[in-house]
């Protein structure tokens, strides 16, 4: 027997081959007791070299220290091949299914319209990463001729191949649904924070108010301008931003309709009052008060006022700010005089029930946010709704008529003029003895604020109804 046997340096296939790692140039030793069993050993590992340099390489020279012509026994695929391969599935279905929980997380927990591409496209990449790293082991079982070594190389290249491409895929589809989250929470912090944003409101916000006595963004929107015809007590939209708000003040006697948001109202003396879209409040002249909006929510109200009103006496109010400390700890109530939550998603709560008249083609509903007895000293303010398609005769009014649009989409009508397409905000003013009619549009619910003017003047006539043809000529919304 040789005292030593000398085996050639042979690079390792990978793990499980069951060779130690030999370098270039050095000589592996045995003794002589091992001398066949490496002998063979070194023999399967020389024939799998050469297939797969054969097979997978081309010309690449490898030089094989081994007695040539000795028969390699058939092995079954070395468990590194099925490491490898199974690696490769696990892993790569791993990275594919990732970003299809962080989807399906992301879609339950912020319900955004995007994640759902991200569910279909994240299971079809787990599915066909998984199946096909399925079909190469089953080809390594059934095809060792085709090379054991080449079929391992194929499952470690597999490996990593998808490891890279699955990372990739991973690491951008994370980044996005990532983004998405925070936006989508940043989104939704910002809902819940602002309330009613400016978008939100109904009414056209106007132009801001550059004035000291108002602290942040504060807008104004004329709407009636008090005249000798009509003698309707001044009317606008004044809006404030999340966190503005006016300072102590007095004027004449008004009444605030809010329109939208949430805001704050505080007489002297007095607890502060949350108030909020569909809230009717009457100020008594003179009587010295702040409002503005709440520090999450935009706020919009309607303020129909005596401008004339002039003080009797001199109320020497000294300092009239409201200072960011008082606003920011002030301790608010809600409206006291709020009635029944609206459910219609209308502007302001409408009558209970549906009233049929002659005088209009279709049911109304009606209620009143104001009587004549109100401090601004005008006349009553009533709240009308139409459903789509329902409108009233031609009539006048001894004392003419303002109508406010607040829902939807109405005509309004003088004899003689073209029609008007009122949307929320448009006033339509009617002259006293003037013919007119109004209602909704075909498609679309129509709500206003009619008041009748110069209640010293009362009186309505009534005529016929605008036919169908008419009407359906008029133009769509």
């Amino acid at each position: 027997m040789a005292d030593k046997a000398e085996v050639a340096p042979v690079a390792a296939l990978a793990e499980g081959l069951g060779a130690d790692e030999v370098g270039v140039g050095q000589r592996a030793v045995v003794d002589d007791v091992g001398v066949a069993e490496h002998r063979a050993e070194a023999l399967q590992h020389a024939a799998l070299l050469k297939d797969m340099a054969v097979e997978a390489f081309g010309a690449i020279k490898v030089e094989l220290v081994a007695r040539v012509g000795v028969e390699v026994p058939h092995v079954a695929p070395a468990p590194a091949t099925r490491k490898a391969l199974n690696g490769a599935a696990r892993t790569g279905t791993y990275y594919a299914l990732a970003p299809f929980i962080g989807a399906a997380l992301s879609f339950l927990l912020l319900g955004e319209s995007l994640t759902p591409l991200f569910l279909v496209a994240t299971a079809v990449m787990a599915a066909g990463c998984w199946l096909a790293a399925k079909r190469k082991r089953k080809n390594c079982k059934q095809s060792p001729t085709f090379g054991q070594g080449l079929c391992e190389k194929m499952g470690v290249f597999l490996q990593s191949q998808i490891l890279i491409v699955m990372r990739l895929i991973y690491n951008i589809t994370m980044i996005a649904l990532t983004a998405l989250t925070v936006a989508a929470c940043a989104g939704k912090k910002e809902s819940a924070a602002t309330g009613t944003t400016r978008e939100e409101l109904t009414f056209p916000v106007g132009e801001r108010i550059e004035s000291a006595a108002f602290t942040g963004e504060a807008f104004l929107r004329p709407m009636i301008q008090t005249d000798t015809v009509f003698n309707f007590p001044t009317t606008n939209t004044v809006t404030f931003a999340s966190g503005a708000h006016s300072g102590w003040h007095r004027h004449g006697g008004m009444v605030v309709l809010v329109t939208d948001g949430e805001g704050l109202y505080q007489e002297e003396g007095k607890p502060a009052q949350i108030l909020r879209r569909g809230d009717v409040l009457q100020i008594p002249a003179g009587v010295r008060h702040w409002h503005g909006a709440t520090k999450d929510s935009w706020f919009s109200q309607m303020v129909v006022y005596d401008a004339s009103w002039q003080p009797t006496e001199d109320y020497n109010d000294g300092d009239n700010t409201v200072s960011d400390e008082y606003y920011n700890n002030l301790a608010a109530v809600e409206f006291a005089q709020r009635g029944e939550a609206n459910a219609d998603g209308l502007m302001f709560r409408p009558g209970d029930e549906m009233l049929t008249l002659p005088t209009f083609n279709g049911a109304i509903r009606l209620s009143d946010l104001t009587t004549e007895s109100n401090v601004c000293g005008g006349p009553g303010m009533h709240y009308v709704v139409f459903e789509p398609g329902v409108y009233n005769a031609w009539h006048t009014h001894a004392g003419g008529q303002v109508l406010i649009c607040t829902d939807g989409i109405g005509y309004h009508q003088i004899e003689g003029q073209p029609v008007e397409v009122m949307h929320p905000g448009d006033v339509a003013m009617c002259p006293p003895g003037v013919k007119h009619w109004h209602g909704a549009t075909p498609g679309s619910r129509f709500a206003h604020i009619a008041a009748n003017s110069n209640p010293d003047r009362p009186g309505v006539e009534w005529f016929e109804l605008l036919s169908k043809e008419e009407y359906n000529k008029l133009p769509k919304e």
